[in-house]
């Protein structure tokens, strides 16, 4: 029996491979990710920015079409879980725009940091979140999806 025991234990690193392998590329992704399906990034943008914005986020400059940045400032509760008496706190969304090849479809894969001071040349300072911070987006995907799905369709002209 002892000697079986590797060779269960290949067969199963095997299987359990095999599985991450073959997993659909639509399905796959980081914690919190979307997909959204027939899009662009221009249509993902227009989407995405009038949301946030109703989530109290402005958009920064980042690396569009790559990526969408939008932060906040983190309110009393975040200033007093992760800011000082003199250091503001302020919550940095990284959307990272990724084509999936072969379709029009676009997977966003979120990056939540909180930035203390942020702005301030020399003395601004990133933590990179968990990503069940992400879970926090999840209302706001929705709504872009609905907003930005079938875009490059629609983009088409007609034949």
């Amino acid at each position: 029996m002892n000697r079986l025991l590797p060779v269960f234990a290949s067969l199963a690193a095997a299987f359990l491979l095999a599985g991450c392998l073959f997993r659909p590329l639509a399905d796959s992704g980081a914690t919190g990710s979307t997909t959204i399906r027939n899009t662009t990034p221009d249509a993902i943008r227009r989407a995405a920015v009038p949301v946030f914005a109703r989530h109290g986020y402005t958009e920064r400059p980042g690396r569009f079409p790559r990526s969408l940045t939008f932060e906040r400032p983190s309110g009393k509760l975040g200033e007093f879980m992760f800011g000082s008496m003199t250091q503001t706190t302020t919550f940095r969304v990284v959307l990272h725009l990724v084509p999936l090849p072969e379709s029009r479809d676009i997977r966003i894969n979120p990056a939540i940091f909180r930035v203390n001071n942020a702005g301030i040349t020399g003395f601004e300072h990133d933590t990179r979140m968990l990503g069940m911070w992400s879970g926090q987006l999840r209302p706001i995907f929705r709504e872009i999806d609905e907003r930005a799905a079938g875009a490059a369709l629609r983009s088409q002209p007609a034949r």
